[in-house]
Formats: C-alpha cells, structure tokens, sequence
C-alpha cells in the first residue's frame, strides 16, 4: 500500500463521473507518483489500484518510452501541451499503446504540483491500422475509416482535457461545478431519481432534439429509449433493483422528442443528487460511427464483387476471341454477307459490350483521360437527350459561369450521361422533369471523411436529378452492384449503375446520391479537376491489313482454343509462327534459336508470366519484338516497358500491333548498328 495519500474526488456525483468513464483518470504528484487512478486506468495498466498509487509512472514504461516521457515532460516544462502517444507496460511484459492529454496542477505561485493525465488505449486501433495499410484498396478505405477514428478519438481526448481542469477546480466544491463540467462534456449526461430524468446537459438537449433541459426533465428511461429497446431497459431495471451499481447498454437506440431514432452507446453509474439515490447517465453519439461501418461494409462488398467480374470478363473476353476470330476466318471462305454469320458477329459484339460493362464495374477498362469542358459536352447531348427520353420529359441544363475542367474519358461520360438520363426517365412513366447541372466544388477533409469512397480535393461536379419514384435506403445500399435491378424482367441488365459507379471511380471521383421514395433522385458525380489539357488522341484507324514478310513470331499462349487462332491469324498475315502454353517452354524455345518477336498472354500458367517471359527473350535478343495481349483492360495501363494488345481483338487490330512491335524492334536495332 502506498504511503501517500489518495486525494479523491469531493463531490460524489465528479467521482462516479470519474469512476464510469472509459478513458483512464492519473492524477500523480511532482514528482510522477500517482495519487489518484479510476478502475479505466487501472485497466489499461493490468494492475490494481493499490499497485499504481505511490509508484513512480516511469515503473510502467520501457527504455524507449521512458524517452518519450522525458521529452514530454521537457515540453510542458516550457508550457507545451497537447496530446501525444505513449505505450505503457502490463505485469506479463507486454506494450498497451496510448494517447495520454496531460494538464498541470498549478498552485497560488504558479509552480506545479501535481499533473492529471487523461488516458485512450488505441492498441486495437493501431493494429487495424497496420492491417488494413497491407491490403487491397478496400482495405486502404477502411485504414483512412481507422486514421479518420483515431484523429476523431484524438478530438475527443482534447475535448475531455477541459472535463479534467474543471474537475480539478471543483475537487473540493459542489453540485453547481459537475453542472458546469457536465455542460462542457463531448458526450450527452443526465441524471436519473426518483424514475424521471432530473438533469440534462445540453448535449443531451441536442441529442433528444429538444429545445431546451425544461422538456426532458420528468421524462423516464422508458420515454427515450426506442420501442425495439424497451425490452432492454426493462432488463437494466431489474438488475438496478437487485442492487446493480453500474450498467452499460451498448448499441441501443433512443427515440428524440422529433420522432427520429438516434443509435447510442449507454453508460450509468449510481450516485446521489439532492440527497437522493440516483443514476448517472453518460450516452455516447455512435450514430456517426455506425454510418462509417455500413459504407465501409457497402465498399467492400463491391470491391469483392469488382474482382469476382473482372476475372469473369477475363475469361468470357478469350471466348469472345476465338469467336471472332473464326468468324472472320468463315467470311473469307463464305463471304461476309452470311446472315448466319452476321448473327454470330452482332452477338459477340453484344458479349464484348457485355464484359465491357463489367470491367468498367470492376474499374479495369482502358480510360483514356482528357482535360474536358462538361458544360460543352453536355450542350452537344442536349438534342440526342430530348429525342431518346421523348416528349413528356422536360429536359433543364445548369452550369456554372467559370466550371473548372474535369480529367475524364470524353466517350465514357457521355455513356454515363445517356445511362442516368435513361434511368430518370423510367422512373417518371408519367413524365417529368431532368435537370443536369454541372458545377464546381471542393471537397474538404470533414466532408470527405464522411464518405469511404471521397477525397477531399477539387473537382467537377455533375449531377442528375430527376422528379420520379425516387428509392428506399435497401435499393440505394444496392444499386450499384452488378445485375441488380428494379425494373421488370427484360427491362434492364442492371449493369448501367454499376458501369457508372466503376467508371467515375477508376478516374479518381467518387458518387453519391440523395433520393426520396415518391419525391425523385439525384446523382452526384465527382470527377477531379484537370489541371493541364491531356494529349488527343489523332491517330487515325489503319484501314488495310497489315502483312508481314515471314518474320517468325513465337506464340505463348495457355488458352488452346486462343492460342491456335492467334497462330493461324499471323500466318495467314505472312509470319512464320512458333507457339506453345507456358513461359517456361517458349523460354526454352528461345534458348534454342532466336526469334524476331515474342506475342505472349500476360498471365500464365506456371511461375512465369508474361513480361517476366519478354524479359528474359530481351536479355537473350536485345533486339527482340515485344508484345503482350491481355483479357484485363487495366494491364493496359498497368503495364508500361511493352505494348499491350486487349482482347477480343479483330485481325486488323492484331495485325497493326505486331507490325508496330516489330517496327519499334528494327528501329532499336537500327539505333544499336545491329541487324538480324
């Protein structure tokens, strides 16, 4: 036990307050020996009160964070204070990692007696953090929801450092001073006697929506507690009866004087109030919280939908090759005004349209971004708009006077536009108003925090609003996930919204919507502000097939039914063809003779991808030709030291890009003085 003496908390109602908050209390004196602790403290140290009193705070940390301790010591020294991280160290030797807020104790003098130290475990926090910093995207939008809690802990923490100077005051005064450290609390307080609320601090006004303290006075538990949470109180009751002296109610609702539920986290401890047998109430706003968690449980469900269709498109784009490939082939034999054969052309059209809508779900489509005036573009669309959504849809256009320009595909937002417009106008069968509008904004952190997929930043913004059927909250938490729809059967494929969603995300934005069953929807799309025109793009479509003059091209390709295509294409282009399934065997190819150009998928069965293969040839043949071919879009950008041919491909395509590789291969050679 220690020999120093416990200076405890006058009044009753501080010291339950004190006694039943999360965050650990450590009043210790000048000389670092604690004095006071709560039961939190003694938590997050592992250890009992009678361990911390009267022992030095530097027994409870290490070497490394003795230093810290030290440093920080030295700040307030020179009247530097501020919240700042630290580890403590439990009994069995492991590191509980805090944020410890320090405020001095200054006697008449001004010299310092005493500090009183308010304490965060943020362990589990600091571990997620680290987790979720080593996986996917997703996974990186739940680091910036852990980052965004810490600094909101990090707030609270501040916020709670006034809860302590004015505890500190009133250490030895009365009721009228926990009103004023009540009133000054992040977190709504009330205190319940006699079965009715008896006091309120204005956070809880706010909370309950309520005007002032005066309507909540004389409400019971039951009267604020939501319907579905009746039962929980009722519970809480019966324990209090039985002699319980603190409870805790996690995740309850309470319903507010305006009808509207509000999610809380719920906290009492006993206490007296005017010489009465009373409840001290602490109920924490989780509501923030909780809407974090479900977008970040919305953005992983896509993410893992995105990386289930994009490899769905990889595979159905290798049918939709050796489809089209083999149709051109039979109209060369047949001609090309088959109808049977037109058939099977419009059909693997429709298929490679199909795929790619998924990849741009799945945000692996080939973007290629300009600096873009939506204003303009929009303007042009006006007429295609009136005679696609027909007469009984009014069509209104509002823009900004200085709208920045947006980094974006030209061709993809006006696909995005037409998809948004269609929507609006099946949702208003009856006809009504579409209003496109563009503006500038930006996006700051606070906004930005409040939505998993934003980041704060410049952008321009479109938005689509309609005066339709508007959506619940089901159909919004859903509507961009790939093949859900609302419409009737044969209606819709439900892949437009999707198609949207992956698309303004792969170009750096983000999308939001309001909407109101009965009263119309609005979308809000955020394209990035662009900074500098991009390049246009100039280069016209070669018309005539491209031939070759017997070069020999080795073939790696572990598709069969693609790689004896892809073969009998360049041959009958004038190559001469070697080919094989894996990296390893067209590796030992090379090995044995040279080649004037390798034509390799980029993922393969076996070690050994496809760049991994075009390394290895080039460290044999400097000179050698290089082309890759791929079913994901996004390796087209990923990419970069070797061309990348998409599939499905037609011939022409096919035969421009080997001749371009090849072409890029005689001009190294040429530049080297080497030849074949």
């Amino acid at each position: 036990m220690s020999d120093h003496p416990t200076k405890d908390v006058a009044d009753p109602v501080l010291r339950q307050l004190l006694e039943a908050t999360h965050e650990g209390f450590w009043h210790i004196d000048s000389e670092g020996r604690g004095i006071d602790v709560n039961p939190a403290m003694c938590a997050i140290l592992g250890r009992s009160r009678d361990d911390v009193l009267g022992r030095s705070i530097f027994d409870f940390v290490d070497e490394t964070n003795t230093a810290i301790f030290e440093h920080q010591l030295q700040l307030r020294e020179r009247g530097i204070v501020g919240p700042y991280e630290i580890a403590l160290q439990r009994p069995d030797g492991t590191n509980v990692s805090c944020i410890n807020n320090a405020t001095p104790v200054l006697d008449e003098t001004g010299k310092r007696v005493s500090s009183i130290g308010l304490w965060t475990e943020i362990t589990v926090i600091k571990a997620r953090e680290k987790s979720l910093e080593q996986t996917t995207e997703a996974a990186e939008r739940a680091a910036k929801e852990a980052r965004q809690l810490r600094a909101t802990l990090e707030s609270q923490v501040q916020a709670r450092t006034t809860e302590l100077l004015l505890a500190n005051e009133a250490l030895q005064t009365s009721q009228e001073n926990y009103r004023l450290l009540s009133e000054h609390s992040p977190n709504a307080i009330f205190v319940h006697a006699n079965g009715r609320i008896v006091f309120a601090n204005r956070q809880m006004v706010r909370l309950m929506e309520a005007g002032s303290a005066d309507e909540i006075i004389g409400l019971t538990a039951s009267q604020i507690a939501a319907p579905q949470n009746q039962n929980r109180i009722a519970e809480a009751r019966e324990e209090i009866e039985n002699g319980l002296s603190h409870f805790n109610i996690p995740d309850m609702a309470y319903q507010t004087l305006q009808g509207n539920l509000v999610e809380v986290d719920t906290f009492g401890s006993r206490t007296t109030w005017e010489n009465q047998d009373a409840f001290l109430i602490i109920a924490r706003d989780i509501s923030a919280q909780k809407q974090l968690e479900q977008q970040l449980r919305q953005a992983q469900r896509l993410e893992a939908v995105g990386q289930l269709t994009g490899g769905i498109a990889h595979d159905v784009n290798n049918l939709l090759a050796v489809i089209q490939g083999n149709t051109e082939f039979l109209a060369d034999e047949i001609g090309d005004d088959n109808q049977m054969l037109r058939a099977i052309a419009r059909a693997s059209k429709r298929g490679a349209e199909l795929t790619q809508r998924l990849l741009a779900f799945s945000r692996q489509q080939q973007l290629q971004p300009k600096s873009l005036d939506l204003s303009a573009l929009v303007d042009d669309l006006y007429q295609l708009l009136d005679r696609t959504l027909g007469e009984r849809i009014n069509i209104r256009l509002s823009t900004d006077e200085d709208l920045w320009p947006a980094t974006a595909d030209p061709g993809q937002v006006e696909n995005v536009i037409l998809n948004l417009a269609i929507n609006a106008r099946d949702a208003m069968p009856d006809g009504g108003t579409l209003t496109i509008s563009c503006r500038n904004a930006v996006i700051d952190e606070v906004t930005a925090a409040r939505h998993t997929d934003a980041q704060a930043g410049a952008f321009a913004m479109l938005s689509v609003r309609d005066t339709g059927s508007g959506m619940s909250q089901d159909v919004q938490s859903r509507i961009f996930e790939p093949f859900f729809t609302t419409k009737e059967f044969g209606k819709g494929s439900g892949l437009g919204l999707s198609m949207v969603y992956g698309f303004v995300r792969q170009s750096g934005g983000h999308i939001t919507i309001n909407s109101v069953p009965g009263a119309g929807t609005e979308i809000f799309l955020y394209l990035p502000r662009a900074r500098t025109d991009a390049d246009k793009n100039t280069e016209p479509e070669a018309r005539e097939l491209q031939r070759g003059r017997g070069e020999h091209i080795l073939v790696v390709e572990d598709d069969a039914d693609v790689r004896a295509l892809v073969a009998v294409s360049l041959e009958d282009l004038g190559y001469a063809v070697t080919d094989c399934p894996t990296a390893e065997q067209g590796l030992a190819l090379l090995q044995q003779s040279r080649v004037d150009m390798v034509l390799s998928d980029v993922v393969l069965l076996g070690d050994m991808t496809g760049p991994d293969l075009l390394n290895a040839a080039r460290s044999l043949y400097p000179d050698v030709g290089a082309l890759l071919m791929s079913g994901y879009p996004a390796d087209a950008d990923r990419i970069t030291e070797y061309p990348v041919l998409r599939k499905p491909f037609q011939r022409a395509q096919l035969a421009k890009s080997v001749c371009e590789a090849l072409t890029a291969r005689n001009t190294n050679d040429q530049r080297r003085g080497g030849g074949v």
